[in-house]
């Protein structure tokens, strides 16, 4: 029976003025459209939570970390990013000085941590996570970057002072290793991850090394980037076996472990999730052609009478099941896809940053489980279509249409 033959037969059988029928009918065409946009939704924010979590992470700490295992500084740093640049997988090496400090403002004391920007601006990562002021930075001044949470908590703007203490020898802390200065805020910056922008500030590196009087060819640890991020771990094993102990590189993964494993946890509910929806759209569409049969027993007993057979049948209803799970499957997709393009073009959903990391719902729709789920509709309501069907075959011409 080809497709046109179908639609011509199916008619007949769809088409009812019988409420409840119609009741039946929308109830499983909507339990398939709820249910594709509950899964690819749910699927597509764990999935922008993830993409946005990684790329945040990554420009805060590199691809890679490479520092001493006591946390000392890197000595001969020239001499260790030549010997790393002979492995191919790396595109970018930039030696990093970090230090924790204190943050004062008027009576307001905070926790820091000070963070070096390379002099080659366009090798900042978080470049384009620049709100307000620029990166022009003067040779003369001490200019800072801070994130945006810190500028609000602090009521700082641009070119606003703040003063900060720092610890210029880790290894010596004495009243003699301490050092403090004033800075001049150039610009702020927002991730949309509280962790970051509530407590990390960026200084030139030239700058941050004479603020904390370190010597030349040092560096608090490296940043590496690299080609493909897949062989991280293969590139850390290198980096280990290269430069050797009390040296050790670390994955902007392993940094963020915490985040990543919160993550993988929102995600393990979801084969349980997928099997629950799927469940009650199958229910609902073998409700719908049961009654659907009931109702129209007389109408498929003339349709054996005309010569259709039980095969035919058999695929009148599969092909009826299977088309309510195609309109509400396409309807599903494409109201999950509108609602992530509203989402992502005017930020409808905002989060707090401190229980969510980021401070808007990411979604990011993937036409990888567009397909997986739209199979799974389909596939689930041609199984749930079999038992009614072959009920609809095994019903006799003459006594349906005595019964009428």
């Amino acid at each position: 029976m080809t497709l046109k033959e179908l639609n011509f037969f199916i008619k007949p059988i769809s088409k009812t003025n019988n409420r409840f029928l119609n009741f039946a009918n929308i109830v499983a065409l909507l339990s398939v459209v709820v249910g594709v946009i509950a899964l690819l939704v749910s699927l597509s924010i764990l999935n922008g939570f993830d993409n946005e979590l990684r790329n945040t992470a990554r420009k805060f700490t590199s691809d890679i970390s490479v520092q001493t295992i006591n946390g000392t500084d890197l000595i001969d740093i020239n001499e260790k990013i030549n010997t790393l640049n002979d492995i191919k997988e790396i595109t970018n090496i930039n030696p990093v000085i970090q230090t924790e400090a204190i943050l004062s403002v008027g009576e307001h004391i905070d926790g820091i941590s000070m963070q070096s920007i390379p002099n080659d601006i366009e090798k900042f990562a978080l470049k384009d996570k620049i709100i307000d002021g620029n990166l022009n930075f003067s040779n003369n001044n001490n200019e800072i970057i801070i994130g945006q949470h810190l500028a609000k908590k602090l009521n700082l703007k641009i070119d606003d002072k703040i003063l900060i203490y720092a610890i210029k020898d880790k290894e010596h802390i004495s009243f003699s290793s301490a050092t403090y200065g004033n800075f001049i805020v150039k610009s702020i910056y927002n991730t949309g991850m509280y962790q970051y922008d509530n407590s990390v500030v960026f200084v030139p590196i030239d700058n941050l090394k004479t603020f904390l009087e370190k010597p030349d060819n040092t560096a608090t640890y490296l940043e590496i980037s690299l080609q493909n991020i897949d062989k991280v771990d293969i590139i850390c094993k290198q980096i280990d076996a290269i430069l050797g102990y009390p040296i050790f590189s670390i994955s902007y993964y392993d940094i963020n472990r915490s985040i990543f494993a919160w993550i993988e946890l929102q995600k393990q509910p979801i084969p349980l999730v997928l099997a629950i929806i799927s469940i009650v759209a199958a229910m609902n569409i073998i409700t719908m052609l049961i009654i659907t049969i009931i109702e129209k027993a007389n109408t498929i007993g003339i349709l054996r009478t005309l010569g259709l057979n039980r095969k035919s049948i058999l695929k009148l209803f599969i092909y009826l099941s299977v088309r309510v799970a195609f309109i509400g499957a396409s309807l599903g997709i494409i109201l999950s896809v509108g609602f992530a393009f509203m989402q992502n073009t005017f930020s409808l959903i905002k989060l707090d940053s401190k229980i969510y990391f980021v401070d808007l719902l990411p979604v990011e729709i993937t036409w990888k489980y567009v397909i997986i789920v739209s199979f799974l509709s389909l596939l689930f309501s041609f199984i749930a279509s079999l038992v009614p069907s072959i009920i609809a075959t095994r019903i006799s011409p003459i006594k349906a249409i005595r019964f009428k």
